[in-house]
Parts: C-alpha cells; sequence; structure tokens
C-alpha cells in the first residue's frame, strides 16, 4: 500500500476527504444516540426514585394509621382518659412520684389497674397485627401510651419474633416503664416538640437500648380540653402522647428501597437534614446518614456529576434521596462502538483509494493494450492473435536520448502516448 499510494501521492486527498465524512458521520450518530441513551437513563433513574420516595411517604402513612387509631381511643375511652390525672405532671399534688435514685423517671406501681391495661393490650394487638390494609406488618414494634409524657402502658412488654426475612427480633420494653420524656435530660427537648406540635413527630433512626434495633419514634400529641402540661413556664392543652416505635429495617424492606435499586442496577444514599441547638444558643445543621448502597460513599467524589437528588417528604421534615449508578450515566456500548466505528472508515477509506489506483491503472492499460487483450491477461490467458496480413511501421525519434534525459518517467510515458495516438489515428484513416 504504501509504495503503491507514494506512487500517486494525489490520491490521499480524496481518500482523507471521505475519511473525515466518514468519522463526522458515524461519530456524530454515535454521540447523538449515546445522549440519547444517557437522558433514558437519567429519565427512568428519576421516575424509579419518585416512586421509592412517595412509597417511603406513603409507608409512613401506613405505620401512622395505628397511632392515629389509638389517639382515639384516648379521647373516647374515660379508662385512658383518666390517665393524665392518675400520672399527673411532676410535683403536682397526688401525681405519680419521681422515681428514687433514677432521674427522668416516675413510679406509678399500683396506680394502674389490671383491667385498663387489659384493654389497652386488647386494642394494642389488634391495632398491630394489621397495617390498615388487611397484611400483617411487621414494622410496627411497640405502641404506647405517655399521660403526661410518661410510659406508662406498652404493647407487647416482652416479645420474641422471627420476621419473613429470618431475622429474629427480641425486645423488653419493661424498662421503659416510668420513663418521663418531659423531666428526662436526653429526652426533655424532643418531648418539649411534641407537646408544642399539632401533628406528629418523628425521630431517629436510633439504636433502641431495650430492643438493640435501630427503630423511628413516631410521637403523636393527644390534645384534649382541661388538660395541660407546662413547657418553659407555658401550659399546653396536651394530655400527653401515644407512641410507636418502627421498626427501621423492616421499614425500608417494606418500600422495598434496597431492593428496586439493586434491580435496576443503581446506587442509593437516603439521608435527612436537621437544625441542631449548639451551647452558645446558635443552629448548624446536621445531615445524618439514614440508609446507601454500600458503593453510593465513593459516586459522589468519582462521579460529583453523576449523581441526582429529590426530595423526600416525611410526617414532618422532608429527607433527601441520592441517587445514580455504579459507573455513572453513561453506555457501555460506546467505547467499543466508536472503535469499531473509526477502524471501519479507516478499512472503507484505504479501500476508496486503492480502487481510484486501480481505476488509474485499469485507464492507463487501456491506453497501452487493446481491451479483449487486457481481458485474456486478467483471466490468466496467454495473448496471442493471428493475422493474415500485416503491416510493421518502424520510426525513430530525433534527439530521443537527449530528450528524455531531461524528462520524467511520467512524461516520458505521456510524451510517447500521445506520439502514438497520432500514429493510430493516422492508420485508422
Amino acid at each position: 500500500f504504501v509504495q503503491l499510494f507514494s506512487s500517486y501521492p494525489g490520491i490521499w486527498v480524496p481518500g482523507l476527504i471521505l475519511l473525515v465524512v466518514l468519522l463526522c458521520a458515524t461519530l456524530g450518530s454515535l454521540l447523538a444516540w449515546s445522549n440519547a441513551a444517557i437522558d433514558i437513563l437519567r429519565t427512568s433513574a428519576v421516575v424509579l426514585s419518585k416512586e421509592v420516595a412517595n412509597d417511603i411517604s406513603h409507608q409512613f402513612d401506613i405505620d401512622l394509621a395505628p397511632l392515629y387509631t389509638l389517639r382515639n381511643y384516648v379521647k373516647q375511652l374515660p379508662e385512658f382518659n383518666n390517665l393524665a390525672r392518675t400520672v399527673g405532671n411532676e410535683g403536682e399534688p397526688g401525681a405519680a412520684p419521681v422515681a428514687q435514685g433514677i432521674v427522668g423517671y416516675r413510679n406509678f406501681t399500683g396506680m394502674i389497674g389490671e383491667g385498663v391495661t387489659n384493654l389497652f393490650n386488647q386494642i394494642a394487638a389488634e391495632l398491630r397485627s394489621s397495617d390498615g390494609s388487611g397484611r400483617s406488618s411487621n414494622v410496627v414494634m411497640t405502641l404506647q401510651l405517655l399521660p403526661k409524657g410518661v410510659v406508662t402502658l406498652v404493647y407487647p412488654l416482652k416479645e420474641t419474633k422471627t420476621l419473613a426475612n429470618g431475622n429474629v427480633v427480641a425486645q423488653d420494653n419493661t424498662g421503659a416503664i416510668g420513663l418521663d420524656l418531659i423531666n428526662h435530660p436526653d429526652r426533655k427537648a424532643n418531648a418539649e416538640q411534641v407537646v408544642r406540635s399539632d401533628g406528629p413527630v418523628v425521630s431517629g433512626p436510633q439504636i433502641l437500648i431495650q430492643q438493640a434495633v435501630k427503630a423511628l419514634i413516631i410521637n403523636l400529641p393527644v390534645n384534649i380540653p382541661g388538660e395541660s402540661i407546662p413547657v418553659q413556664g407555658e401550659d399546653y392543652a396536651c394530655w400527653g402522647f401515644v407512641t410507636g416505635l418502627i421498626n427501621w429495617e423492616q421499614f425500608l424492606e417494606e418500600a422495598g428501597i434496597y431492593t428496586r435499586f439493586k434491580n435496576a442496577g443503581m446506587l442509593f444514599s437516603l439521608s435527612k437534614r436537621e437544625l441542631e441547638e449548639q451551647p452558645d444558643g446558635t443552629f448548624t445543621e446536621k445531615v445524618t446518614k439514614l440508609a446507601q448502597s454500600k458503593e453510593m460513599e465513593t459516586l459522589g467524589t468519582r462521579l460529583p456529576d453523576d449523581q441526582m437528588t429529590i426530595s423526600v417528604t416525611t410526617v414532618n421534615d422532608e429527607w433527601e434521596l441520592a441517587f445514580g449508578y455504579e459507573n455513572g450515566f453513561t453506555v457501555a456500548w460506546l467505547g467499543w462502538t466508536i472503535l469499531l466505528s473509526v477502524s471501519a472508515s479507516l478499512a472503507f477509506s484505504f479501500l476508496f483509494m486503492y480502487a481510484l489506483v486501480n481505476r488509474e491503472h485499469q485507464l492507463l492499460l487501456y491506453r497501452m493494450m487493446p481491451r479483449s487483450a487486457i481481458a485474456k491477461i486478467q483471466r490468466g490467458e496467454h495473448v496471442c492473435e493471428k493475422y493474415d496480413q500485416v503491416t510493421i511501421f518502424f520510426s525513430d525519434i530525433i534527439g530521443f536520448t537527449s530528450m528524455v534525459e531531461e524528462m520524467t518517467p511520467i512524461q516520458v510515458m505521456s510524451m510517447l502516448n500521445q506520439l502514438y495516438t497520432i500514429f493510430d489515428a493516422l492508420v485508422e484513416k
């Protein structure tokens, strides 16, 4: 090829033009298809993530249903309504006394009747056995009544349960009885937020000491006229609150977050942002990772532009759901198709130039020999034709030797071709 094309340097021009045209056309098409495929990937990722976010919000609605029902029972049943007077605010006459030697606990031994306890256990067991859609639910671990913010009734007190995934959850809630959230130094701030609130307040997920599992704590205030809880010198018309402990891992499994992202070949990270008060009275933003894929930790560092984020609406705040693909928003076929496209363009361009050179050779042969003779040579046959009468023309070009010394071989051939073409025309006459 090198020797052939070096004899015809002008042949490179059309070959390069064709190569550029082919590369522009094929690479442009590949990049357009790649961008379209990436747009589809992004759209699919956003659609899936929004579906997961909606399912998380829906899962909250499902798990809140027992708490709203339990709150209605508290408002309607005098057995539960009167618990606020039995427990009382700390320091009030007739209120359950502070437990000796234990900070943030009250002692109401013998103050809660067995009938009230049995009634609560019956109602709580029924509420906890179903999520409101008829399906058995393992998400709600415990239901609690907290008149005046004190843990008074808990269902179940003790339980060992095997979940559908084979995990065994054992819980012992006896140590929570008497916990006064309003006056406990570690629980006071959250409890006061619940008293001031008109709706549910979610905290966590956090490790529960009594169950040694991670759980969300959902507190729903019970506002009843005539009842009050003092918070920082101001009375709020609040009976107390009902509380549900939500198994966090089971909550995520019910929402299907791990399975759905994994099946789609995606990574995710679920986090929440909240303001945390500092000792000097200022607030700083705290970001807590709630759940994430293992490989998601490095995605934001490796491919920051290939990580997208949407909001997840929860009970009393918004969480963030970040998502992406392990290798970013790319298409696997782009690299090898570009290589194939470049190789094919190069090969086609060289074949095109080779065809042009062959065509030049063919034209030259047609000028030197009859077409019938060329056809026989190409077929590998001997060229030998018989003529009965022939005329032989001998000619001598005067000064030919000195003339050709100053000409290139191509010029010599061209001059001889023109000369003998004239001779041929004279012979035809």
